[in-house]
């Protein structure tokens, strides 16, 4: 692997993780983001 092949798009995987969300309210200036780094 060369290092400028990484971009962002190339090696991409999916990931099976879900989050759910059991309230009724939702607040739609709440954002949330997962941010994922380590080894494989």
């Amino acid at each position: 692997m060369n290092i400028d092949d990484i971009n962002g798009s190339n090696y991409e995987q999916v990931v099976p993780y879900t989050i759910t969300c059991d309230t009724a309210v939702r607040d739609p200036q709440m954002e949330m983001t997962l941010t994922w780094s380590g080894t494989q």
